[in-house]
């Protein structure tokens, strides 16, 4: 049994983050559990996500548990409740909370009651600074720095952050093909420019305990290649701050280790799951996740490509990308199922045109790659 617990906390703790497999045999065998990925945020909307555990061998997508009845609760009984959708996300406008403790509640559409401890209402301190750095070998670092925390109370802190970058196509297309009338026209918008975003995976969890004073300075809250596509650009990132309570931060810290450990046979397996949420008819029954409920503070800072060293290569999608030439006289026949059109090109220079670059609509068009081309709010 007591294997069986292991197996189950890590394959359940591989959902929230990406690691390289090791397939022992308890794992491969367990059964599914509820996993409970999320927390309240008191200055926001907070988010809670049910899913079911999958074996580390299972590559089918993951089960969302959707019907549920999610809802937080004070010492009083007074609810608030979570609004569900269709993909197991249960969802909470930002509101007041005047409690000074809460506990989260979840009843799944099968019935079965699952509860947490109650746990206080933490006020995260104000982010001080966020830097960034290069290493000895020109990775480029993302460091936080907090304000003071509690006088006389040690700082339990989780970081996740939201990321932001600006990117180009290999080419600027000026030109479209209208089918109608089988010619180039002007183009009017431009696909060249995108956004992409994306959500941190990792763990950064860090506590004032091994300090002289109550705050941390430059903690590395993840680390990426100079010649990453982030930085060709501009980068912009959002560092999101959250208080723990000592036990919940020993949760993260126990995910972090699972998630760092499995993808070897030597690391340290936990003795038994960490978790202040239970089934209420079945009080051994394992649950993966932890419930807290904190104010979150923020700070973003930006990037700029001029900032940091030139890389000799960077990685984007855009390898292969190559430009071709259709003379002039074909244009009626282009294709432009595969491909778009990107500019006129001229003999010695100009004015005559006497053919038009075209690409793969890939290369062209940068909305394919993912990113989006509206420009975000906040980007300087």
């Amino acid at each position: 049994m007591q294997a069986m617990k292991r197996g189950l906390f890590l394959l359940a703790i591989s959902i929230l983050g990406c690691v390289d497999p090791y397939n022992p045999k308890e794992i491969t065998e367990s059964e599914s559990i509820l996993v409970v990925d999320g927390f309240v945020n008191t200055s926001g909307p907070s988010k809670i996500t049910l899913s079911r555990s999958q074996n580390l061998n299972n590559s089918s997508q993951t089960i969302y548990e959707i019907g549920a009845e999610v809802y937080i609760e004070d010492q009083l009984g007074n609810k608030i409740s979570f609004l569900g959708d269709n993909f197991g996300n249960y969802t909470l406008a930002s509101q007041p909370f005047t409690s000074s403790a809460y506990r989260l509640k979840i009843r799944l559409s099968n019935q079965k009651e699952y509860v947490s401890d109650f746990v206080p209402k933490l006020v995260s301190p104000q982010i001080a600074e966020i830097t960034w750095g290069l290493t000895e070998t020109s990775d480029v670092e993302l460091k936080v720095s907090t304000g003071g925390g509690q006088a006389n109370e040690p700082g339990f802190y989780r970081w996740t952050f939201d990321e932001t970058w600006e990117y180009l196509t290999p080419y600027y297309s000026s030109l479209i093909f209208n089918p109608d009338t089988r010619s180039p026209e002007i183009r009017t918008n431009n696909i060249t420019n995108c956004w992409r975003k994306a959500a941190s995976t990792g763990v950064a969890i860090e506590s004032t305990t091994r300090f002289s004073q109550n705050q941390v300075s430059d903690f590395v809250i993840a680390t990426f290649k100079l010649n990453s596509e982030r930085f060709k650009v501009k980068y912009s990132v959002l560092v999101k701050q959250q208080s723990l309570t000592n036990e919940a931060f020993n949760y993260w810290k126990q995910v972090k280790r699972s998630n760092e450990d499995l993808g070897t046979i030597f690391g340290p397996l936990p003795s038994e799951i960490i978790s202040n949420i239970k089934s209420v008819s079945n009080g051994s029954e394992p649950v993966v996740g932890f419930f807290s409920i904190s104010s979150i503070t923020t700070k973003r800072i930006f990037i700029a490509n001029r900032e940091l060293p030139a890389a000799a290569l960077y990685e984007t999608p855009y390898q292969n990308c190559q430009l071709l030439e259709i003379p002039v006289q074909d244009i009626s026949n282009f294709n432009s199922e595969p491909y778009l059109l990107v500019g006129p090109v001229y003999l010695g220079g100009g004015p005559i045109v006497i053919a038009y670059s075209y690409s793969s609509k890939f290369c062209v068009d940068c909305r394919l790659s993912g990113g989006t081309d509206v420009k975000p709010d906040y980007w300087e």
